[in-house]
């Protein structure tokens, strides 16, 4: 086979199947009830959260990912066992024929994803972005050992730039998911990179098709048109196409909490799907602190409308503190790493990039196409004329919803936080970053 073809598929194949073997049992057993019947969707989106975090936990304290995943395989067996004794066998088929949209919208996001690498010959970094000095040697390392045994490798530069991932600012869970699917694949971080990349673009596209029918109640052909509309959102692939893993490892994580979280402060019983929610919400700071932003506040508009919506409204308001408080305490060990380095680099303005305006909106919502080493230029007359009636289609989808109230506050929520970065700190990189997942 060739060998660009094998490049691709080893990490994409590997991610799946880690996702799932992780996933499928914790799914079954720890989803509340009303999030059954999107378990097959759920499984990988919960598998690759539950890896980042029992991940964190061993790379942080114990050890390397060897030891993370001598617990986390055993440990996706056992509930993998215990799902299939209680409840019987996936059904595999059922859920081909029925989540077949979904299946649609994650091939979309990896073809487009590693395209490039077709026109190359070879699997390696498609844009020019250099945080890719930081992503490989941190997932070798931390494949060898703990985060603290970075600093006493062998010497050479890139171990003394990454000696101390809290200092420079990197968050360790797109490293943890690299490593992990390295270590079981035997491929190579240089190429196993940007499939990964692709890989965790179409997972969050999934997510989005889960989260526009579970906590929108919009019809299937309506969030799948959304769905792509995700995956195809040229922003969103600029930042993929320039190497930003840890904004991509957070991408799927971001549907995935509003999802669990607001079934957990939901369930009819106390502590129903809490576990779940904590591991879906955990796993955000291990992999992207500034996403916890535009996730707080959708998750706040969506959760003040619900609230007003409930008869029943302090046994929400209990089940979201229980929450929280969980959450903190899973979360612990991210916040003295955050204040380590990550807040002094993103608190102000210094990271730049080179820019030095606020994108506009047509790139936020995707209407204009970016080039690896060209100016973004107009849609031609043609293309934007299907991209505006796709996004109106969409529109008029959620418009009829008979949840409009939860996306109007979903949206006003995503205003604030874009009005904030533009207007209140007036930060150009830190807009582009939040309105890369906004749009």
């Amino acid at each position: 086979m060739n060998t660009l073809v094998v490049d691709i598929l080893l990490p994409l194949i590997t991610a799946s199947l880690l996702a799932f073997w992780v996933g499928w049992g914790i799914a079954r057993l720890l989803l509340p009830s009303v999030l059954q019947p999107w378990r097959a969707l759920l499984a990988p989106l919960m598998g690759y959260a539950l890896t980042i975090v029992i991940g964190y936990w061993v790379v942080r304290f114990l050890g390397g990912l060897g030891l993370a995943l001598g617990i986390l395989l055993p440990l996706g067996g056992l509930c993998n066992v215990l799902a299939w004794w209680r409840y019987g066998p996936p059904r595999i088929s059922i859920a081909l024929r029925q989540y077949w949209p979904a299946l649609l919208v994650a091939g979309v996001g990896i073809i487009i994803g590693v395209a490039p690498l077709l026109s190359y010959g070879y699997s390696a970094p498609i844009g020019e972005g250099w945080d890719i000095e930081n992503y490989w040697p941190t997932a070798r390392y931390l494949s060898r050992g703990p985060v603290s045994a970075i600093a006493t490798a062998p010497a050479n530069p890139l171990r003394d730039l990454n000696a101390s991932p809290p200092r420079i600012g990197l968050t360790l869970g797109f490293s943890i998911w690299q490593g992990s699917v390295d270590l079981l694949g035997g491929s190579e971080p240089l190429t196993s990179f940007a499939p990964l990349l692709a890989w965790l673009r179409a997972l969050g596209g999934v997510g989005i098709y889960v989260l526009l029918q579970v906590v929108f109640d919009l019809q299937r052909w309506s969030a799948t048109i959304a769905a792509l509309l995700s995956v195809l959102n040229g922003l969103l692939l600029w930042v993929s196409f320039f190497n930003f893993g840890m904004q991509l490892a957070a991408w799927p994580l971001i549907p995935l909490a509003i999802i669990v979280g607001l079934a957990a402060v939901q369930a009819p019983r106390f502590g129903e799907g809490l576990v779940a929610a904590a591991i879906g919400l955990v796993a955000l700071p291990i992999t992207y602190y500034p996403a916890l932003g535009p996730v707080g506040l959708m998750a706040a508009g969506i959760g003040i409308v619900t609230l007003w919506q409930t008869q029943d409204r302090w046994r929400m308001i209990r089940q979201a503190v229980s929450l929280i408080l969980f959450i903190l305490l899973l979360a612990l060990p991210t916040i003295p790493d955050y204040f380590a380095g990550f807040n002094y680099r993103y608190s102000l303005p210094l990271t730049t990039l080179g820019l030095f305006r606020f994108v506009p909106l047509s790139d936020i919502v995707g209407l204009t196409p970016f080039r690896l080493r060209a100016a973004p230029e107009p849609l031609n007359p043609l293309t934007g004329a299907a991209a505006l009636m796709m996004i109106g289609l969409a529109g008029y989808a959620l418009v009829i919803t008979p949840q409009r109230a939860r996306w109007i506050g979903m949206l006003l929520g995503v205003i604030l936080f874009l009005l904030y970065l533009r207007f209140g700190s007036g930060y150009h990189y830190g807009y582009l970053k939040a309105a890369a997942y906004v749009g």
